[in-house]
């Protein structure tokens, strides 16, 4: 029997998997990034009280966060230690999970578009290539805390429509007085923060399209035509921005003669495939 868990910053899925068939519904939970959230470990405790009655075997965790050995050791440890036994826990990062999840054993470029953003190519076994995200205060280009930075700015100085304003006002509960001191009081306000991002769908224009740009063009430019140049594979996207903005990327994408193969919410269909017929199977 064996566990799947595919974590994001904002939300985790997870499933159990029994010879090749999935045992009871996919489960969904905080999210869990241990190099950015101080409070993740209440995350892995919310996770692992699902499967504390089961017993798993096997644990394949796929996760934003997991960027070295030492951070993935201490999760794996903290995972078994709330489950209360000891299965097999292989920690991954989360393009893995896209490549194993869209690729299998083919090359692809893979590109995360969540709360966060992260590219790689995957060379069908191993990200061989990755550009560096450098996480939310310095890199995540095109992701859903980038949107949601324009929007809560705009918000905050008033360049929405009243109607946006009123909605926002009402949602969150918040005026454009107390919003900023809302979002710094928070020990982890990027979630918070990406939150905002699917506003943008009723922002009107031009405002719409100069955020597109200002979030959308850096992400072209910096991350995903360098590495679409240099190998020329199909790509892969996932994540809740990468499919709600499906066809505004790809009308930025036709600008570059780039055609990305797939647009998805989360690769954990895929890696119930990939683990069903693949590794582990």
């Amino acid at each position: 029997m064996k566990l799947l868990v595919e974590a994001g910053s904002t939300k985790t899925d997870s499933v159990i998997l029994h010879n090749g068939v999935t045992i009871g519904p996919i489960i969904q939970s905080s999210g869990i990034n241990p190099v950015t959230d101080s409070t993740h470990l209440d995350a892995v405790q919310e996770l692992t009280a699902h499967y504390q009655s089961h017993k798993i075997e096997e644990v394949y965790y796929y996760g934003s966060g997991c960027i070295n050995d030492d951070v993935n050791n201490k999760l794996a440890q903290n995972i078994m230690q709330h489950l209360g036994y000891d299965p097999i826990v292989e920690i991954n990062d989360d393009l893995i999970a896209l490549g194993r999840g869209f690729c299998g054993y083919e090359q692809g470029i893979v590109i995360i578009l969540g709360t966060g953003s992260n590219i790689g190519f995957y060379d069908g076994v191993k990200i061989s290539e990755g550009l560096k995200s450098c996480g939310y205060l310095i890199g995540d280009e095109g992701s859903g805390y980038k949107i949601g930075q324009a929007i809560v700015r705009a918000y905050c100085r008033g360049h929405l429509s009243e109607g946006l304003m009123d909605s926002i006002n009402q949602t969150y509960a918040v005026s454009p007085d107390t919003l900023i001191p809302e979002i710094y009081k928070q020990a982890n306000p990027r979630p918070f923060i990406a939150s905002f991002g699917s506003i943008l769908k009723k922002v009107e224009e031009p405002l719409k399209n100069k955020i597109m740009d200002e979030v959308f063009d850096p992400l072209l430019d910096r991350l995903i035509v360098p590495m679409y140049q240099r190998y020329k594979a199909p790509i892969h996207l996932s994540g809740s921005i990468a499919f709600h903005f499906s066809s505004e990327l790809r009308e930025k994408f036709r600008k570059f003669n780039i055609i990305a193969s797939s647009f998805e919410p989360s690769p954990l269909k895929g890696l119930i495939r990939y683990h069903t017929n693949g590794k582990g199977s």
